[in-house]
């Protein structure tokens, strides 16, 4: 009992000593409720526990916001992703058109997309995101993709006021941790899987045509939409330096499914970078298959016509055209070591092409490159970057490091000894 002047006003609790609010109550069944009237509409539910009523109780006053605000645009958690389709800005527009892609194939038809915004919980999100993993079989980082539109479009919601809470908040968090031993690594090549793959190249009639392609990406480190960039214009071979100032993106747009054109990833990546390895070979062996074929480009984009690499038709690759084509030549490999052609140890694990960016800047590690020369030629603004994401270590790293480690041991062996000895000379002289 509490007195405020002369009133006296009564702490309400319930059976545990927990305050309870003006409109809340809990029954001898040990039940709560709440029940408020505003505005002359009345408003009622009941849980289990407190928690549980007060979060139904969030609901029910986001409703009354919502009803009473003027406007009925907002309502399901469709309508929510079309504001912020809408208002999204500060991504590439190949980001913006993935995450428009993931959104309506997975949410738009579901139970969560056709939902009203404030029916939504938290554990709606979390059973959703299950379906798609064990239902759909979709992997986590796909999942990932779609968690991070849908926590974007629930926020839109929270910040204009039509959400007290975002329902898909750390939502994905267990099942990360459940499915982490399922996440597909995106690895570096052995030397053994990059030669067994040149060779095979080498001599196979129905792929031999995309070893040129792949050795660049092997030996230079380029992202994907770089390399498929690329114009004669870009190739210096007098000084042997490729020049890389655009990316070419693949996607929808409104509508429209096609090639565009766009800057580099970042200031950074619009780089030089030196024909290193069998590079400027396997460009001139390009060029010179081409001009054998007479293929030439059919295709304009972005002011762009000369391009590097092109089909057997004349039109530029994309990443999913080369991705599929790297599944089949490791699997037309693999296949002859399965017939006992060729040794097991070059069996090559299945790869993309954004692994050869890994598999290069491991070897690059490997090679002792100077820092500045790696960061620059990856394109990357800080050399940790390079190293978290891309340098693998292997097998051969870790041996090369047991032996500096084991000749700094005995150096250092060495250097006591001798100080040892020449403190034994001055004693004597002394």
């Amino acid at each position: 009992m509490e007195r405020k002047g002369n009133q006296v006003s009564i702490k309400r609790v319930d059976s545990t000593g927990r305050r309870l609010k003006q409109s809340e109550r809990q029954g001898p069944d040990g039940r709560y409720y709440f029940d408020v009237t505003i505005k002359g509409e009345r408003f009622r539910t009941s849980a289990d526990n407190l928690d549980s009523l007060r979060e139904k109780e969030d609901r029910l006053y986001t409703l009354f916001t919502l009803r009473t605000r003027g406007d009925q645009d907002i309502i399901t958690v469709n309508d929510a992703f079309e504001l912020w389709a809408e208002t999204k800005r500060g991504i590439r527009e190949n980001t913006l058109s993935n995450y428009m892609y993931l959104y309506r194939q997975y949410v738009q038809s579901s139970n969560i997309g056709r939902a009203e915004l404030i029916d939504v919980k938290k554990s709606d999100v979390k059973k959703f995101y299950n379906r798609l993993a064990e239902k759909k079989g979709l992997s986590t980082s796909t999942i990932d993709g779609v968690h991070t539109v849908l926590r974007q479009v629930f926020q839109i919601a929270v910040d204009d006021g039509y959400l007290l809470v975002n329902p898909a908040e750390k939502a994905l968090f267990e099942l990360r941790r459940a499915h982490e031993h399922d996440r597909e690594e995106r690895h570096a090549l052995t030397a053994d899987e990059e030669a067994r793959l040149l060779s095979f190249l080498e001599t196979n009639r129905e792929y031999g045509h995309w070893k040129n392609i792949l050795v660049v990406l092997l030996e230079t480190g380029m992202r994907i939409g770089e390399l498929t960039s690329l114009a004669w214009q870009d190739i210096d071979f007098e000084h042997e330096m490729i020049h890389v100032q655009r990316t070419l993106a693949y996607y929808c747009r409104n509508g429209k499914t096609g090639y565009y054109m766009h800057p580099p990833k970042t200031r950074n990546s619009n780089r030089l970078i030196p024909m290193m390895g069998k590079t400027k070979e396997a460009l001139l062996a390009e060029k010179q298959r081409q001009a054998e074929a007479d293929n030439e480009s059919c295709m304009v984009i972005g002011g762009i016509s000369d391009f590097v690499f092109l089909n057997r038709f004349g039109k530029v690759y994309h990443e999913g055209t080369v991705n599929r084509a790297i599944h089949r030549i490791v699997k037309a490999s693999n296949a002859e070591i399965d017939a006992g052609k060729v040794d097991e140890k070059y069996r090559i694990r299945d790869f993309t092409a954004h692994c050869t960016r890994h598999t290069f800047a491991t070897k690059a590690v490997e090679s002792g490159m100077s820092i500045k020369a790696y960061q620059q030629i990856l394109g990357h603004t800080d050399f940790q970057t390079s190293m978290d994401i891309y340098c693998h270590i292997t097998d051969q790293m870790l041996k090369d490091a047991k032996s500096e480690y084991e000749q700094f041991l005995k150096w250092r062996e060495q250097h006591i000894k001798e100080e040892n000895e020449n403190m034994e000379v001055k004693k004597r002289w002394k």
